[in-house]
């Protein structure tokens, strides 16, 4: 893909998954990356993985959560690489399945912090450089869950929402200027988002709803990369990933009351095949 040769492309979340499948991809389509995860070791295991000596990549370990990582994490891209052209705000955790009555105020504010604050804070610190280049790119990726909400997963329902809610903010803050903003909607993808999640009460029900993500969801990392990279270069700003995610997309917007229904009843059955 012409369009990403010689760009700067900072990746949060970049240890496995969407992350590390969007870092090799755009590697080799001549891009340099500047990859980000908390953790220093799937990191570098990713950087060995894209770094062929080509050009200059470059890894930074640190908590997205924590403004002061941050922006160390921002300096540091800056100092290896002098610009940066694209942001894709990928990082993102999960809770164990579990009642909104039963969340924890600590387990709320990490979920926000994380998955929402990290990618407030990402924006908030490479946003100065964005506005130097020529044309700059904002990705943020969201769930499908932040607007097809679903029973017993409010805190990571509402860490999308918000997500959702401050890019399209950001959309129309920043039209007709040359930062360009994408909302990546992405449905069921096969990764290991449930094996790291937190606050599971039960070890066995975790290991059956990774499963479930694992054999169930439609998208593959390598894909649904396809889908975001296309997307931003096309600068959609609404890009759906996965049939399921445009099936869900629709209900929630025109059956606003009867969706749940749906989307519990599938949730449901697909547990009872793993149980």
């Amino acid at each position: 893909m012409k369009f990403y040769k010689d760009k700067v492309i900072v990746i949060t979340g970049a240890g496995s998954g969407i992350g590390r499948a969007l870092a090799k991809k755009l590697s080799s389509y001549g891009a340099s990356v500047a990859i980000n995860d908390k953790n220093a070791e799937t990191l570098a295991e990713t950087l060995a993985m894209i770094d062929s000596g080509e050009r200059k990549n470059s890894q930074f370990a640190a908590d997205i959560s924590v403004p002061e990582e941050v922006d160390l994490f921002a300096k540091h891209v800056i100092a290896e690489h002098g610009k940066v052209d694209v942001l894709i705000n990928n990082a993102g955790v999960a809770l164990g399945r579990m009642k909104t009555e039963e969340i924890s105020l600590e387990q709320w504010d990490w979920i926000m912090r994380v998955n929402f604050g990290g990618h407030l804070l990402c924006t908030n610190a490479f946003l100065p450089y964005l506005k130097k280049q020529k044309e700059g790119y904002i990705a943020n990726l969201s769930s499908i869950f932040g607007s097809a909400v679903l029973k017993e997963r409010a805190g990571y329902c509402a860490s999308k929402s918000a997500i959702n809610g401050m890019t399209e903010a950001m959309r129309q803050e920043f039209k007709n200027t040359n930062v360009h903003i994408s909302l990546v909607i992405p449905g069921g993808i096969r990764t290991n988002l449930t094996n790291n999640s937190e606050g599971w009460k039960d070890k066995n029900m975790q290991n059956r709803a990774a499963k479930m993500q694992s054999e169930d969801s439609l998208t593959s990392a390598e894909d649904g990369a396809d889908v975001i990279l296309n997307g931003i270069r096309k600068r959609k700003y609404r890009i759906l990933i996965g049939k399921d995610a445009k099936v869900l997309d629709w209900l929630s917007r025109f059956t606003p009351t009867y969706y749940g229904r749906v989307l519990n009843f599938f949730v449901s059955r697909a547990e009872r095949k793993q149980s």
